[in-house]
């Protein structure tokens, strides 16, 4: 019988459950009780391992996490902050600091660096939240915020280009939506032409480029997000640009999901870590959960519910579910394998202030027996229905929220598929790595 605890309010009574047998500790203040049990960073296993590692960044939406990843999936140390920015205050704003998010990200590696007595990792990957984007000058620096996929202003222009939706969705393989980079680039800039030099980039290029000093690419996973993408071509689609008033030059270059991208300082390392990996969050989650060839069908619970699939490029898609490339690389410039996928988003209780907060509320009306969790729980049913095939029986589950066991107990009982509890649930994380070995020539024991 395993026991979880619900809510820890002191590291004294976290000593006392866990002493007494009791599994896991839930908390309120994860960081500071973190810091009074010496558990922040957990760093035993980078310490005593001396094996090879890759170095990923999860850009996410409410925390950034630096970890050390060992070929197989094994997360050997992580320093998580939140994300500078991004929730809705009032209003349909919603920004990100960018030149934070990269400072950020760079002291968290100096951090995860002198936490571990470990060789210096061989690659480094970056996994980030996909319609992030900020315009960027000449120089690639931010000329103002990242506007956030969360953010509203774009309503206007959805409801402008609604008569050309269909064809939209052919050519991108996305249904129009407020949320695409081009849409809230468009609604920031107003009627008036981007100033000559500036450029649209993904948050996660971004990122990528201030660190390694390299100009800025994107990958096609990131470039889908944008609205632009022609998901056949992978290029720029001339007729989204047009719609959008955007030019080519306005456009950072595409280059391959696994591909040299510079090198990523790292402590110690001179020569730095070559960055290999730039790749959209939930691509990376469903190659953690299914690898990089996988069909499975797969649940994503996080900042919100997303059920995937992937499926070989060339399949016919159906009308509605939202489909990207899953990868490219050097040898792969057009992707083997596309990823179906259908969001879910939290409900309206649970998605106002911080992330972790919401959390915390949606598992105890989960444990009080509140609607609101148990609707959101048929819509993700209804949700894998729609992409499920005759021969699936189960539905791997991974994302943050998969440790909730009451949520876990939810799904158990209310879905008619087997759920699986992915053995690693910070699927994002390891997808990247997963990338990042093979562009290394790191063989992944079990796969």
């Amino acid at each position: 019988l395993s026991v979880w605890a619900y809510v820890a309010p002191d590291a004294a009574t976290c000593r006392a459950l866990l002493g007494r047998g009791c599994e896991r500790v839930f908390v309120d203040d994860y960081p500071r009780l973190a810091r009074e049990l010496g558990e922040e960073p957990d760093t035993s296993a980078a310490v005593r391992d001396a094996g090879p590692r890759v170095l990923v960044l999860d850009l996410g939406s409410s925390s950034i996490r630096a970890s050390l990843v060992r070929p197989g999936g094994t997360i050997l140390a992580t320093v998580r902050e939140p994300t500078p920015g991004g929730a809705p205050e009032d209003g349909p704003r919603a920004e990100h600091d960018a030149t934070a998010v990269a400072e950020q990200a760079a002291r968290q590696i100096v951090r995860l660096a002198h936490a571990s007595d470990g060789p210096a990792p061989v690659a480094a990957a970056i996994a980030s939240q996909r319609s992030t984007g900020l315009w960027v000058g000449a120089d690639g620096r931010p000329v103002g915020p990242a506007v956030s996929w969360r953010d509203g202003r774009g309503a206007g222009i959805v409801a402008r280009l609604e008569s050309r939706a269909a064809e939209f969705e052919r050519i991108t393989g996305l249904p129009l939506d407020a949320a695409w980079t081009a849409v809230t680039a468009r609604a920031t800039l107003g009627d008036t032409p981007p100033p000559p030099g500036w450029r649209l980039v993904p948050l996660g290029s971004h990122v990528a480029s201030r660190l390694t000093g390299e100009p800025p690419d994107v990958d096609p996973t990131l470039a889908n997000r944008t609205f632009l993408l022609d998901a056949e071509a992978i290029d720029w689609s001339p007729v989204m640009l047009e719609a959008f008033g955007f030019e080519t030059s306005h456009l950072p270059p595409i280059a391959p999901t696994v591909c040299p991208r510079g090198r990523v300082p790292w402590p110690g390392t001179p020569q730095g870590v070559p960055l290999l990996v730039l790749v959209g969050d939930q691509q990376a989650a469903y190659v953690g959960i299914a690898g990089p060839a996988g069909r499975r069908l797969a649940l994503n619970v996080g900042t919100a519910g997303f059920a995937m699939r992937g499926r070989p490029r060339g399949t016919p898609r159906l009308p509605g579910i939202r489909r990207a490339p899953l990868w490219t690389s050097e040898r792969h410039r057009l992707p083997p394998a596309v990823l179906d996928e259908i969001p879910v988003p939290l409900p309206d209780d649970f998605r106002r202030g911080p992330a972790d907060d919401a959390a915390r509320a949606l598992a105890r009306a989960v444990a009080f027996g509140e609607k609101a969790p148990a609707d959101w729980v048929a819509a993700l049913g209804t949700a894998l229905t729609r992409l499920r095939e005759v021969r699936d029986a189960s539905v791997r589950v991974a994302g943050g929220w998969a440790n909730a066991p009451h949520l876990v107990a939810l799904l158990r009982s209310t879905l008619d598929l087997s759920v699986i509890v992915h053995e690693q649930t910070e699927a994002t994380t390891v997808g990247a790595a997963r990338l990042a070995c093979a562009g290394a020539g790191l063989a992944w024991p079990g796969g």
